[in-house]
């Protein structure tokens, strides 16, 4: 060791030079000392050897050493993986495969270690000897990022000194945080050599996902597009999977079939709560990556919202409309709201509202919800609403694709008429009407829906009673006005069951009964049934010939594709003056019971065929089948001859540039029953047909009726509703952030709270960084689904919704340049190799090779320092001994 410092090789130095100004007092005191004492050659000789001591112990407190360079015996060799996004999985497969290859060559001796990086770095095996292949192990990292920098960084200290030092890099070498340069520099300087493996750099491409997208906001219980860009760098197709993860979870798989090039997959999806979600789309096939992963946000909204104004709360059209997942709220026309309030609201209906009943500020509000704020706006009715003079040139026409035409309402003249409806509920009624032996209640689910039919399209002043029966009769609602008890009705409807014998006779007494006491001039009864029956055709004759004699007529409905008793059903049509149906199609059911109620009140012509246009087009008087002009989305999958027939349709006349959807008439005397179009930012359409008048109650009985206007509900909507929003978790240089999204302007600013518990609150001050975009930084939080309520100001007062976010720390969403595919940075590799002394894409006998690589070694010298003081400060007292008389 002294021979090489006298040769150079090893040399002297200070851990904490600082110290050594200890020098300076030790020694004016040994110099006092002398000084007091006068001279001589003992006091000099005692002086010199308690300098000595001073200076020894000065340098051993400074931490004087000796260092020497010494032979490194051992490897240690750290593979760096790359769990990064832009890699999917890939360098921790290829670092598996190279540290199994390098454990069987290695020294016992020898370390192996592994650590996964991405933003951040873990170790996932400690290097340790004998060298053994680390075994994969779950680590979470944030993926969004690659900082080469922490693998480097995070693998140097590792080895233990002595050894000579490797790091194996594997890596796409695509760095978006951090500086690797640097931490090669570093590597250096501890004599650790960086070898780099990179990824991506072979002929033949594999399948790659590129790209997934979806709508930014959809809604709840609506089905949409999930599509999934997949790119084939090779020749030949390819088989793959593609898996869709909503918040971590398999929601959706598909096989698919990758052809050379770009392919696109359309994925259909449905969420049913509202929220925020973690969207994933995964690619797993032949030459396929173990993972290919691609991540989105994805906001829930609550389902469409329509304001239906009008007089009826329980209109056939509000039905509709909730049979198809649109929640209705009513309101009478004295109670339309703000434009504030209307913005709550996807659009807007008036459903035959008279003008006299909305004040000139109402329309104003409309008018600007559907220009400026880009809402809805359905207008439907008769001529009470579209021909009244008082919308002309009001915000309403201007709204309209249509121009209003006064025109005066026909007098409703008919008188009431009493009208009995006889259902059977037997235990036949619980089969289907075509297969026998399938009990699958549709027998009963379409005389339910006839009968509610009937009472849809009946007026609040008609009388009728609705008896159910099986071996007896059960009385629903006796021979009362309509208005009197239309929702126990529609009730105790709805709830029949099936179950029991036939026996309708006693029901077919009670109704004779109640409709002679009427008074009335129009009597009626329809009898329901599948035609089985408990007694013979004799056992009616008397209440037969009764019911004739009094004018009660019998409409006899036989359900089922069977002959079981038609003759006798048919014979109490006859003797009756009523009418008999043999009905094998059942989903006709409903339209026929409304269309027998308008024959038996003395209404004309319906059900009638559509009628040839006569020669110079001018439209026939009487019914008339619509035909479809435009053929838009609203009336997808519906075709003109399966539309119910109009007999009277209000007059006005279409604006430039509004699509004809449905019309009635020929040539050019065609008469508007649906048209659309855009209004500013809005859109807008006419419908002047009112289903809940018996003119056109064959509307609301058609099957297809729900369908037309959720489909035009949803064709009139905006995409988002101005305070809706959008909300996601995303990383930026390593800190969460909360992104809300609004979809409108909103001058007040915006606040949130996190709900860490329910009685947790946690404040979050968001910050416009972008039009309609808010920001704020958020702690740590553990993965879950949090409730979230967003304050805004309106007018002075605090406007609140709730939300739920989903914070995922392994998928928070990515960055775009994480995510970008790209090339390996071949450059940046090779650089940081060859500063080092590596190499880039080193074969197994380059990383065992062993380059005689020396290290520094500290020899600690304050132990033998402080023994040589004590010497110094013996002999001083053994001088001084002598030295005394």
């Amino acid at each position: 060791m002294w021979t090489d410092l006298l040769s150079g090789a090893a040399a002297l130095a200070v851990d904490a030079p600082w110290r050594l100004w200890l020098l300076a007092p030790g020694s004016a005191v040994v110099v006092a000392a002398v000084w007091r004492a006068g001279g001589g050659r003992a006091v000099y000789a005692s002086a010199a050897l308690r300098l000595a001591a001073v200076a020894l112990l000065v340098f051993a407190v400074a931490g004087l050493s000796l260092r020497t360079r010494e032979e490194a015996q051992d490897l240690c060799i750290v593979l760096s993986a790359d769990a990064s996004s832009s890699v999917d999985g890939g360098a921790e497969r290829v670092a598996g495969e190279i540290g199994r290859e390098l454990a069987a060559k290695l020294r016992p001796s020898d370390q192996l270690g592994l650590i996964a990086f991405a933003r951040q770095a873990e170790v996932v095996a400690w290097p340790s000897a004998p060298p053994r292949p680390p075994s994969a192990a779950e680590v979470k990292l944030d993926r969004s990022a690659t900082r080469l920098a922490s693998g480097i960084e995070a693998a140097v200290p590792l080895c233990p000194e002595g050894s000579e030092r490797k790091i194996v890099l594997v890596t796409d070498g695509n760095e978006t945080l951090g500086d690797a340069r640097r931490a090669a520099e570093l590597a250096r300087q501890t004599d650790t050599r960086v070898y780099a493996v990179a990824l991506g750099a072979g002929g033949d491409d594999g399948p790659s996902l590129e790209k997934l997208t979806a709508p930014p906001l959809v809604r709840e219980g609506s089905v949409f597009p999930v599509r999934a860009l997949v790119r084939n760098g090779g020749a030949q197709p390819r088989s793959a999977t593609i898996e869709v993860l909503v918040d971590g979870q398999t929601a959706s798989r598909a096989e698919v079939r990758l052809d050379p090039g770009i392919n696109v997959f359309e994925i259909p999806y449905q969420l049913h709560e509202k929220g925020s979600y973690r969207l994933a789309a995964r690619l797993a096939g032949d030459g396929a990556s173990r993972e290919q992963r691609r991540e989105m946000s994805l906001a829930v909204a609550g389902p469409v919202r329509a304001l239906v104004v009008g007089r009826s709360r329980d209109s056939a059209l509000a039905k509709a409309l909730q049979l198809r997942e649109v929640a209705v709220e009513f309101r009478e026309p004295a109670g339309f709201p703000k434009l504030e309030d209307l913005l709550q609201f996807h659009c807007v209906i008036f459903d035959d509202v008279a003008r006299k009943e909305l004040s000139d500020a109402a329309l104003e509000a409309l008018e600007s919800y559907v220009k400026d704020f880009g809402g809805g706006f359905l207008m439907t009715g008769g001529a009470r609403s579209f021909g009244d003079k008082g919308y002309q040139k009001s915000a309403v026409e201007r709204v309209l694709p249509v121009h209003l035409i006064e025109q005066e309402q026909k007098p409703k003249g008919r008188p009431p008429i009493g009208v009995f409806l006889l259902v059977d509920r037997s235990n036949s009624m619980s089969y289907n009407s075509r297969r026998h032996d399938m009990r699958d209640g549709e027998k009963m689910k379409y005389a339910r829906a006839a009968a509610l039919a009937l009472v849809e399209q009946l007026r609040p002043e008609d009388r009728i009673g609705v008896i159910a029966f099986d071996s007896d009769p059960y009385v629903l609602g006796p021979l009362r006005p309509l208005s009197e008890q239309r929702s126990v009705l529609e009730d105790r409807i709805s709830r029949l069951v099936p179950g029991g014998g036939t026996d309708f006779k006693a029901a077919m007494e009670i109704a004779t009964a109640q409709l002679v006491q009427s008074g009335l001039k129009t009597l009626h009864v329809i009898l329901l049934t599948d035609g089985d029956t408990n007694r013979g055709a004799a056992d009616h004759v008397a209440v037969t010939q009764a019911m004739a004699r009094l004018g009660i007529s019998v409409t006899t409905v036989r359900i089922g594709d069977d002959d079981v008793n038609l003759a006798f059903l048919e014979q109490i049509s006859q003797d009756t003056g009523g009418r008999f149906y043999h009905v094998e199609d059942i989903e006709l059911l409903p339209q026929l019971i409304v269309n027998d109620t308008r024959q038996a009140r003395g209404d004309k012509g319906e059900g009638v065929p559509p009628v040839e246009e006569k020669p110079g087009g001018a439209p026939l008087e009487g019914p008339r089948r619509p035909d479809i002009g435009e053929a838009t989305e609203v009336v997808r999958g519906l075709s003109a001859r399966e539309l119910p027939v109009v007999r009277s349709v209000p007059q006005s006349k279409l604006k430039n540039g509004a699509d004809l959807v449905l019309y009635v008439g020929a040539g050019t005397q065609k008469l508007p029953l649906l048209a659309t179009w855009q209004y500013g930012l809005g859109r807008a359409a006419a419908f002047p047909l009112d289903p809940a008048q018996p003119d056109a109650a064959i509307w609301s009985a058609w099957p297809g009726f729900a369908k037309l206007w959720s489909q035009l509900v949803r064709w009139a909507i905006r995409e988002e509703a101005p305070w809706e929003t959008k909300q996601s978790v995303r990383l930026r240089d390593g800190t969460p952030f909360l992104e809300v999204q609004t979809f409108d302007d909103l001058a007040g600013g915006i606040d949130a709270q996190v709900f860490l518990q329910p009685d947790r609150p946690l404040e979050v001050a968001l910050t416009p960084v972008a039009p309609r975009l808010f920001r704020a930084p958020l702690p740590p939080l553990p993965a879950g689904r949090y409730a979230l309520l967003l304050t805004r100001q309106d007018a002075g007062h605090p406007v609140q919704k709730r939300e739920m976010l989903t914070v995922d720390a392994s998928t928070i969403e990515s960055a775009d340049a994480e995510q970008a595919r790209r090339l390996p940075d071949l450059d940046l590799l090779r650089e940081i190799s060859t500063e080092t002394g590596g190499s880039l894409n080193p074969t197994n006998d380059e990383l065992l090779a062993r380059h005689g690589a020396s290290h520094a070694k500290r020899h600690r010298l304050d132990g033998m320092l402080v023994v040589l003081a004590l010497s110094a400060l013996l002999a001083d007292m053994a001088l001084r001994m002598r030295a005394e008389p």
